[in-house]
């Protein structure tokens, strides 16, 4: 039962509205007793899920990595992210969403404390989630003080009028190259702001099959060779009880057809897979011994269930290929899936798709110009779910159509618009709006042929190049020549600020799929940045170390340039030695002997 305190503190934060003001990845940190930091999400800003998650300490950001990165549903197929979420939440719900008790528990708060719930999905709910086991709403006290303090410190964020998820301030999103964060402090009766590093967690791995039962392998070796099977694991949504734990569990099954014989070999499934890869594997062979017989060959169509199976196939001599499309197994998949949800009395997997068509109508409603303004998140999860439904035959042609149309309509008027944001007087800025700005006087007119300008490139004191390169070149071109031009290698990630201040949001441009907000270099020409003698900006390159390149326009010429763009750049003045890279020179040892 949640406390008074935390109902009280989930009202609060609800009238603040703040998931309109920001998006799900900038996060903030908090201070937890004991020593510990949790990191806040506020969620809300696509409207169908409205909720505050905490994500205690670096198992817990790393939660919140494999979350980002893989996003949160799969209609079929293996879902890293139900076997690693690890969060304390409070979402807001629809009284006909919520679980008989936890409604009785907030009608009781409201009736005691003279509180109403208003409006749409204004119920509270508290719930926590751990790693392969289902959702619960049974907190512990220490579950409740570390979602108070995050909704506490939520709520004092809120009071920054200034803050939009167009205009970030301090909260700019956390990917995995972030190296600080804003913690938000309780110093007193006072709220103070200050930088923290953030901890580099690992970048998600899936779990490799690298023990089983020896004795039970060596058996299996002994058994013929028959057949080619498809195999694939499977994220279960379908709580089920556990003999090892009171909480219910979201159980794995590794589903494997015969498709010589066209059968399904019967595999048990497997509770906290993540950590019991060995579990599964003796569950394969126990299979395997009752029918006798072993696979030629396994074809498999996703890195989780290859990285499972790649060792012991090879310690079996079995044939293991990874395909794309493999029908039948995504047949027998969503087969399983719906006879599941079905069993359970839950949604299925056509339920699923209903509720899908029915966004997609509503969204395909939408003016042209609304289009612009949708979230990264939505346009992302969109893009994934037409690559999804398009390899599963069991989809009705017209939703993939409509989806398909959805996305064609998106790239149609975010086009518009960055080319409208590309035009004089106007900049792109995160979150793909556009805003008004003063002109700055500038010799370079979209009118005329693009003409060679001269760049002073520093790093650090004493060291600097004279590039002369093309107006009309790349960013992305640029940022080639630069680094050639200190014999730095490009094997990182780059981002310009022409506004001459680094990590800021008013001008920036970064390499494609870093910042989802930013403008691509890969899209954007130095010509469209507004040109003018003596104009500085800063060029970032390698987000973990941080090389930072001042630029300075010299000067602009009066010849045109001709030929290919990044053809025409060259160094026209040098001094002083670069830095190593990585700490000492290098070369390429084949061009060193040449």
């Amino acid at each position: 039962m949640a406390s008074d305190r935390l109902y009280q503190l989930a009202v609060e934060f609800r009238k603040t509205s703040l998931w309109k003001r920001m998006l799900e990845d900038q996060l903030f940190a908090v201070s937890l007793d004991g020593g510990r930091t949790g990191y806040v999400s506020v969620m809300g800003l696509l409207g169908e899920h409205r909720a505050l998650a905490v994500y205690v300490g670096e198992e817990g950001l790393r939660s919140y990595h494999i979350l980002r990165e893989n996003g949160t549903d799969s209609l079929i197929g293996y879902n890293p992210v139900v076997q690693n979420h690890a969060s304390i939440q409070v979402s807001f719900e629809a009284k006909d969403d919520l679980p008989p008790e936890d409604l009785a528990e907030a009608r009781d708060f409201a009736k005691r404390n003279g509180v109403r719930f208003a409006g749409k999905n204004a119920f509270p709910m508290f719930f926590k989630a751990e790693p392969g086991y289902m959702m619960t709403s049974d907190l512990t006290e220490q579950d409740e003080a570390d979602l108070a303090a995050a909704l506490e410190a939520a709520i004092e964020v809120a009071k920054d009028e200034t803050l939009s998820y167009h205009n970030p301030g301090d909260f700019t999103g956390v990917i995995r190259t972030t190296k600080q964060i804003v913690l938000i402090a309780k110093e007193g009766d006072a709220y103070l702001r200050r930088s923290i590093p953030l901890p580099q967690v690992p970048v998600y791995e899936p779990p490799e099959g690298d023990a089983w039962d020896e004795l039970a392998a060596a058996r299996i070796r002994k058994l013929s060779k028959r057949g080619t099977w498809q195999a694939g694991l499977m994220t279960t949504t379908v709580p089920t009880g556990w003999e090892h734990s009171d909480q219910k569990i979201l159980p794995v099954i590794l589903v494997a057809i015969d498709t010589t014989m066209d059968e399904a070999i019967n595999i048990r499934p497997v509770a906290l897979y993540e950590s019991r890869t060995n579990v599964m594997l003796n569950m394969l062979m126990e299979a395997l011994r009752e029918r006798g017989s072993r696979p030629a060959k396994i074809e498999v169509e996703d890195e989780y269930t290859e990285a499972l199976l790649r060792k012991w196939c090879g310690d079996q001599k079995i044939r293991l290929e990874r395909k794309q499309d493999l029908e039948d197994l995504q047949e027998a998949q969503m087969g399983l899936q719906m006879h599941l949800r079905s069993a359970a009395g839950g949604a299925g997997p056509e339920e699923q798709l209903q509720e899908l068509a029915m966004l997609i109508e509503s969204l395909l409603s939408l003016p042209m110009d609304m289009l612009t303004d949708l979230p990264p998140e939505m346009t992302r999860m969109l893009d994934g779910v037409e690559q999804e439904l398009s390899g599963l035959p069991v989809v009705p042609e017209w939703l993939l159509e409509q989806v398909e149309e959805l996305n064609e309509r998106i790239r149609q008027a975010q086009t518009n618009a960055s080319a409208k944001a590309g035009a004089p007087g106007w900049a792109p800025i995160r979150g793909g709006k556009a805003k008004s700005r003063i002109k700055r006087p500038s010799v370079v007119s979209p009118a005329r042929a693009p003409h060679l300008c001269v760049l002073s490139v520093s790093l650090g004191t004493g060291c600097y190049r004279h590039i002369q390169v093309p107006e009309n070149i790349l960013l992305a071109e640029l940022a080639e020549v630069i680094l050639w031009a200190f014999d730095f290698m490009n094997d990182h990630a780059h981002a310009f600020f022409m506004d001459n201040r680094a990590w800021s949001q008013a001008d920036c441009y970064y390499s494609p799929g870093i910042d989802d907000y930013a403008p691509s270099t890969e899209e954007y020409r130095l010509q469209d940045t507004d040109l003018w003698e003596d104009k500085k900006f800063k060029f970032i390159f390698d987000f973990g170390d941080e090389w930072t390149f001042q630029c300075r326009v010299l000067r602009i010429s009066d010849e045109p340039a001709e030929g290919e763009t990044i053809a025409n750049a060259e160094i026209v003045r040098r001094k002083g030695e670069p830095p190593a890279q990585y700490g000492v020179p290098w070369f390429d040892e084949d061009e060193w002997e040449d």
